[in-house]
């Protein structure tokens, strides 16, 4: 503030002219010197007229600019780029033209006085002005290893059953390697244990495209293309196709809610092509599937309800979550595959693997216009072949329309489907949307051929209403070989304040017509839930309904504690139908290393007891150091960052942010998920009244599918020096550079130094011209560690050669 403030009232400077040697350039009154040059200025830099960072500098008479410490970034800048040049302007450069010996290509620097700028302009100058659509990469990317395991075992008093899935991300030579399997076991005595291996392959992303090599399912992960491929298993072979993986603007959103109505507690797994993708858990009557969970695309899903693990209900659905065309100067959208057909099966008793002849296929996608899409896909065996064409409508920014007609020509059948799909966006919060579907199977045999036609008509709603309630409401009219009649799935809900609780009321009931033309399936449902004191710490809830005229009714009790502790939530209910009576409990525990919950169940009629237990962990793998993290905490994690955290304040605070969410580091290792391709800095920083510093401060490298990086962090509590520094002939210092242990600074004009330091630092520094050091400075044995701000009239500082 000084320096600006003596600059404004100096009428021979003429603002916005360029300091090349300033003493030369600018006549500056001698009595402001001292305020200007050897000073604190804070600058921003531009490389090539990009931002690059704002940071604090200091200027001396001859034209030498110093950086001291580096204020803010730039996100979008590369960190090798700012890496590099932040070490160049720690050493120091000239202003002005650079004739020799100039780094990284340096052509001039400038400092401008009316916006107090440095300007760096390089040789590269031309191509830095040209914007690509897509993310840099580096050459080299970190390598690393992600394993995210699952556990469920269940106990009944005829067998015992467990399931064990793995998926492995690993990132090798830029290249991702991607291992997913799941095994299964029984005690039962005609079962076997076996083990399903769905993929082993390795992918590269490039800009734009993909290519991928190894055992695959080709419909799962397709790129960028929206067209439904086919339910073709696994299949050793190769795919490419293009991808909006590194697009720098590559958003995508859910336009359709999928509901589902469970009759009581339980678990919907969410499959495709016969692979479980997504799970979740189940209360009494209507509710929504979380699709933000589930791939981006538009395709079939078929989704489990189970109750004391077993499949109670299957139904099927179709996810809308168009990935949007985010390049419109990229008209067409593809990919093509091909190999053979591997169904890979491990078995106690034997390994099967389920080879045929070459299959092949592909989609594609084309922008006709802006608002319209087309696609198409194809698959070829030896035997028959699938064809499949839709379109996609955008019809304003509230409606869209979608059709899709399917082929499949076998030898003894014909199969074809006919989807119309309407969406509309009534009001933030309110959809709709209307469907007409048709199914045609044909059946060739020797002698005789049949045809079996389907044909199902429907809509949804879902809209928001007064009072803090919300409405759901499907209905369907089918007529098809096993069903006839119409469906229809409702539910209120609405969410009040009796007595400084909270309380949700739900009523839900569903009529739809029975399998094989038999009697209706019918139920209705009453739900009440309250906090039993007057926070969320304690739930208690009531339901009861009819289902296919069998009355129902439950107590639940649930405890979910508002601290960080490993208990996530208890609870234990019971709940009385005309078959049976059910006791349940049920809890829920987390820690920084594995996550789990557990359930018992007896029927006192049967006298029978179910218990269960579902076990989740991450293990992370990357630059020969290993952690472990719980599966809830690292859902979704695809690259992370080991973090090695040694404080000398065990009350401080230390929380990694970027600019999503914040993640709170403890003493000793730490797992830090982070984003995949993007150069996004995470800023490391004490949070709370405790003064601290965190070294380093960020990090920002790109990361790979896979990748994983360790760091070292050291945190210090920090305070801040005022003080008067002297040499060993008794004069104060000013105008020179000093520095702690954390920090940087420049004494000023009246020889006074402001500096950071760590709690138990017992030195400063003083630099000399060439910026090696030059003078020591022996601080107090001791500093305060209860005050802010320490105050020091004189600091004793000898020349480094006499210590």
């Amino acid at each position: 503030m000084k320096v600006l403030f003596a600059l404004m009232l100096i009428p021979e400077i003429a603002l916005g002219s360029s300091v090349f040697l300033a003493n030369n350039t600018i006549k500056i009154p001698s009595e402001f010197k001292q305020y200007f040059y050897n000073s604190e200025i804070v600058s921003q830099v531009y490389l090539n007229d990009s931002p690059l960072f704002e940071a604090v500098f200091s200027l001396h008479e001859n034209g030498q600019i110093n950086l001291l410490r580096i204020l803010d970034e730039e996100p979008d800048i590369k960190p090798q780029v700012k890496n590099e040049w932040a070490e160049i302007l720690q050493k120091g450069i000239s202003l002005g033209a650079c004739d020799a010996s100039c780094p990284a290509g340096l052509v001039s620097a400038e400092y401008r006085l009316d916006n107090s700028s440095l300007k760096l302009f390089t040789s590269h100058y031309e191509t830095e002005q040209v914007k690509s659509d897509y993310i840099y990469l580096p050459s080299a990317l970190p390598n690393g290893v992600i394993m995210h395991n699952n556990l469920s075992a269940v106990s009944v008093h005829s067998a015992k059953t467990w399931n064990f899935s793995s998926s492995v991300i690993s990132s090798l030579f830029g290249w991702t390697q991607n291992i997913s399997l799941q095994s299964y076991g029984s005690s039962q005595a005609n079962q076997s244990q076996e083990t399903n291996i769905y993929a082993l392959y390795t992918q590269k992303e490039l800009a734009g495209s993909f290519i991928r090599l190894g055992i695959f399912s080709p419909d799962t992960d397709k790129g960028n293309v929206e067209t439904n491929g086919f339910n073709t298993g696994s299949v050793a072979g190769v795919m490419w196709g293009t991808s909006n993986a590194l697009l720098i603007n590559n958003e995508s959103v859910s336009a359709s809610p999928i509901y589902i109505t469970a009759a009581n507690q339980g678990i919907a797994e969410v499959w495709l092509d016969n692979r479980l993708i997504y799970s979740q858990q189940l209360q009494p009557g209507m509710q929504a599937i979380d699709t933000r969970r589930l791939p981006s695309g538009i395709y079939n899903i078929t989704i489990n309800t189970l109750e004391n693990g077993k499949v109670v209900d299957t139904q099927t659905a179709q996810v809308y979550k168009p990935l949007g065309w985010q390049n419109p100067n990229q008209k067409w959208r593809l990919n093509l595959w091909g190999g053979q057909k591997k169904d890979l099966v491990l078995s106690s008793k034997n390994t099967t693997e389920n080879d045929s002849a070459f299959i092949g296929g592909g989609a594609i996608d084309y922008l006709f216009t802006p608002s319209v899409i087309l696609g198409s896909s194809l698959l070829i065996s030896a035997d028959n072949y699938q064809l499949s064409a839709r379109s996609n409508i955008t019809l304003s920014s509230d409606d869209s329309f979608f059709a899709q007609y399917t082929l499949t020509n076998e030898d003894t059948r014909k199969n074809s489907g006919v989807d119309l799909r309407y969406y509309r966006t009534l009001s933030p919060g309110n959809s709709m949307n209307v469907f007409w579907r048709r199914t045609s199977n044909q059946n060739y045999r020797l002698t005789e051929s049949s045809q079996q036609v389907g044909n199902t008509w429907g809509a949804s709603l879902f809209t928001q209403l007064p009072w803090s309630s919300s409405l759901t409401l499907n209905g369907q009219y089918m007529k098809t070989p096993s069903r006839e009649g119409v469906e229809i799935d409702t539910a209120l809900t609405t969410k009040a304040i009796l007595a400084n609780r909270d309380v949700n009321f739900r009523l839900s009931a569903y009529d739809r017509p029975g399998f094989n033309q038999k009697n209706r399936e019918q139920g209705v449902a009453l739900g009440v839930s309250l906090s039993v004191m007057p926070s969320a710490k304690h739930t208690l809830s009531v339901d009861a309904g009819i289902n296919d005229s069998n009355s129902y009714s439950s107590l639940n009790y649930q405890w979910q504690p508002q601290d960080e502790g490993a208990v996530r939530w208890l609870g234990a209910g019971i709940s009385q139908s005309s078959e049976n009576t059910l006791i349940s409990g049920n809890g829920a525990l987390e820690s920084r290393t594995l996550s789990g919950d557990a359930y018992v169940q007896h029927y006192v009629q049967d006298k029978s007891t179910t218990t269960g237990i579902n076990i989740s962990q991450t293990l992370v793998l990357g630059e020969g150091n290993f952690a472990v993290s719980s599966g809830e905490r690292s859902l979704g994690m695809e690259s992370a960052f080991i973090v090695d955290l040694e404080s000398d304040d065990p009350d401080m605070q230390i929380v990694a942010s970027d600019s999503i969410k914040e993640t709170k580091l403890f003493q000793g290792r730490n797992i830090i998920p982070t984003d995949i391709w993007k150069n996004e800095p995470i800023h490391f920083y004490s949070m709370g009244t405790n003064n601290g510093k965190v070294f380093p401060e960020y990090e920002s490298i790109n990361m790979n599918r896979g990748s994983v990086k360790y760091l070292k962090l050291k945190a210090v509590k920090t305070t801040v020096l005022v003080a008067m520094l002297q040499d060993n002939f008794g004069q104060i210092l000013k105008h020179r550079q000093v520095t702690s242990d954390i920090s940087s600074g420049i004494i000023n004009a009246e020889g006074v130094l402001t500096l950071d330091s760590g709690i138990n630092n017992q030195k400063l520094t003083v630099l000399g011209n060439s910026q090696s050091p030059a003078l020591s400075c022996q601080l107090p044995d001791v500093l305060s560690p209860g005050k802010d701000v320490q105050f020091f009239p004189v600091i004793h500082c000898s020349p480094i050669g006499d210590m």
